[in-house]
């Protein structure tokens, strides 16, 4: 964030309702610097499939920065 560089956040839960993102965030997704994002719905129980969620998201961040 610090660099000013373009970012990817990918969240593991998803996105609550009413979410609304950290200060600092905001003005980055404001400024087109930053990418929030989750292919998953809400949840707010334990993670059972973390590895794989990581790996997912890992795959989606490599195709994101490749287009």
């Amino acid at each position: 964030m610090e660099a000013d560089i373009p970012l990817i956040v990918l969240l593991l839960k998803g996105f609550p309702d009413y979410f609304k993102p950290q200060p600092r965030y905001l003005k980055a997704c404001a400024e087109g610097r930053l990418l929030l994002m989750s292919p998953f719905q809400w949840q707010n129980e334990k993670i059972t499939n973390m590895r794989q969620r990581c790996l997912f998201l890992n795959e989606l961040a490599k195709r994101i920065c490749q287009t």
